[in-house]
C-alpha cells in the first residue's frame, strides 16, 4: 500500500513538473512576442550613425532626430558624440504657469 501511495505521489508530482515547465515556456515566448512586437522594447523605427558633434532630438521639426508630434517637448535634449563616445544631455522642461 505504502509502495502505491508513494508511486501516485511521484506520478503527480511529475505531471506537476511537466505542467510548470509549459507554463515556463510559455511565458518565455509570449514576453519574447511582446519584445519584438511593433510596439516592443525590440522595435528600431530607423538606425542613424551619428558623426562627431551635437545631435538635437524632440518633437520640433528643427531637431536632427524627431520624436513623434506630441510625445514629448520641441526639444529634449541633445546627443553628444565625441571621439567615439555618445553622451545624453537632457534639457529642463519649463511649464507654464
Amino acid at each position: 500500500m505504502f509502495l502505491a501511495a508513494l508511486a501516485v505521489v511521484a506520478a503527480v508530482g511529475a505531471v506537476g513538473a511537466a505542467d510548470y515547465t509549459a507554463e515556463i515556456e510559455e511565458f518565455r515566448a509570449q514576453q519574447e512576442a511582446r519584445l519584438r512586437s511593433e510596439t516592443g522594447w525590440l522595435a528600431m523605427d530607423g538606425l542613424f550613425f551619428l558623426t562627431e558633434g551635437d545631435h538635437w532630438f524632440g518633437t520640433g521639426t528643427l531637431n536632427d532626430f524627431a520624436l513623434p508630434e506630441g510625445s514629448a517637448p520641441d526639444t529634449v535634449g541633445v546627443f553628444e558624440y565625441r571621439d567615439g563616445e555618445t553622451t545624453v544631455r537632457a534639457i529642463e522642461a519649463r511649464r507654464s504657469r
